[in-house]
């Protein structure tokens, strides 16, 4: 009789313990999955914070988090799978009654764009462990991957190279309109450059230090047309790279500069530009800039195909032209079709400077031109993959 009734009592604590899992498993149980930061640069780490919440006196003795990132992510120590189009990641956790769990992973992101948690959900089991239930989440976890910048030590040369050390020995002069501080009143200050604020504030007399700039313009241009469907992408990454460097040169030696590019968001056909600026603000713009740009795994810059790409000859050649009498141009192009040669020829005939950055595969055939030669650098990349066909 004892053991029919402790089997009873098994069994509606089974039946019941079901029921309740059933019904409040996932009442006031908070799951968040979000990076410590909102923008890197490719090639930096972040932490990833995994926080499981369950606010109720239910314990949930496992609980499965899993999600799925792009697979330009990569953890330290985990080996990752080239054929999988994302990078999944499955945590087992076991949360207790009005508990918290933290947990923080590293991550790297290698490419620049703008990523997102994708596909997450929680499956848990029951006391028993005989149930499964399973939610899908909704995260808010994005982060923004700006392009990084290469070594800026060999575009000075380069410059140099070209311009006679212009760009390196500019003439200098102060813009009234960027401030970067104060400091004392000296006898030989005009006082149209007194901070009353600051003089206010201090009790003794301030004035503006003020931002040195260039009389001299910089114009970028960055053409990403693919001259044929067997250029990697990684050369158009690296060109994407190449024109952050010069822009954040050309800040750093008190130069204003534009950036022209013929590259879309993929959605919508106006070419990504960012308008003449110098400082920690247009650096920020045109990380915002060249983040956009979309470029697809076939190397389309379109979401629609090739045959909608904004040709950089037609959308740029006149401006070029301007560009060049007013101050310093760098083209970053590894297109080297008839119609760019032209354009550059056009300009060398008229006696303009320039520069012709070309970024190529460490193998890859290089076209010399002759008549550029006096402009055309090559940037020869290294990675994976450099140089093969299948």
């Amino acid at each position: 009789m004892q053991i029919a009734v402790i089997a009873l009592g098994i069994l509606i604590v089974y039946r019941v313990q079901a029921l309740i899992y059933r019904r409040l498993w996932n009442k006031k149980l908070n799951v968040t999955i979000q990076f410590q930061k909102a923008r890197v640069t490719e090639g930096e780490f972040v932490i990833l914070e995994e926080i499981l919440e369950n606010r109720k006196w239910l314990p949930l003795p496992v609980v499965f988090l899993q999600f799925k990132m792009s697979k330009a992510f990569r953890v330290p120590g985990e080996r990752s799978k080239t054929s999988d189009d994302r990078y999944s990641r499955k945590e087992l956790m076991s949360v207790m009654m009005n508990q918290r769990l933290k947990r923080k992973v590293e991550v790297c992101c290698t490419r620049r764009g703008r990523y997102a948690i994708e596909r997450a959900s929680i499956i848990a089991q029951s006391l028993f462990l005989d149930e499964q239930y399973t939610q899908e989440l909704e995260c808010g976890g994005r982060l923004t991957v700006y392009p990084r910048t290469v070594d800026a030590k060999r575009f000075e040369l380069l410059l140099q190279s070209i311009s006679g050390g212009q760009v390196l020995r500019p003439f200098m002069q102060e813009d009234p309109f960027m401030n970067r501080g104060v400091r004392e009143y000296q006898i030989y200050d005009s006082m149209k450059g007194i901070n009353w604020n600051a003089t206010a504030r201090t009790g003794s007399m301030k004035v503006n230090l003020l931002e040195t700039v260039s009389s001299r313009q910089a114009f970028v241009f960055l053409n990403i047309q693919k001259e044929s469907l067997a250029v990697h992408n990684e050369v158009i990454e690296e060109s994407i790279r190449l024109a952050k460097t010069f822009c954040v040169m050309f800040s750093k030696k008190g130069m204003k500069s534009c950036l022209y590019t013929n590259g879309t968001d993929g959605k919508n056909p106006e070419a990504i530009c960012v308008e003449q600026g110098i400082g920690a603000e247009y650096i920020s713009k045109v990380n915002e800039a060249l983040t956009q740009i979309f470029v697809d795994e076939n190397g389309n810059i379109l979401t629609h195909g090739r045959e909608q790409e904004l040709d950089f000859v037609s959308l740029y050649g006149e401006a070029m032209e301007h560009a060049s009498e007013e101050g310093q141009v760098v083209l970053i192009s590894g297109n080297q079709q008839e119609s760019v040669l032209r354009l550059l020829k056009k300009l060398h005939r008229c006696g303009r400077q320039f520069l012709w950055l070309v970024p190529a595969e460490s193998q890859t055939f290089y076209k010399e031109d002759g008549e550029l030669k006096g402009h055309m650098r090559l940037w020869r990349l290294n990675f994976e993959g450099a140089g093969k066909r299948d």
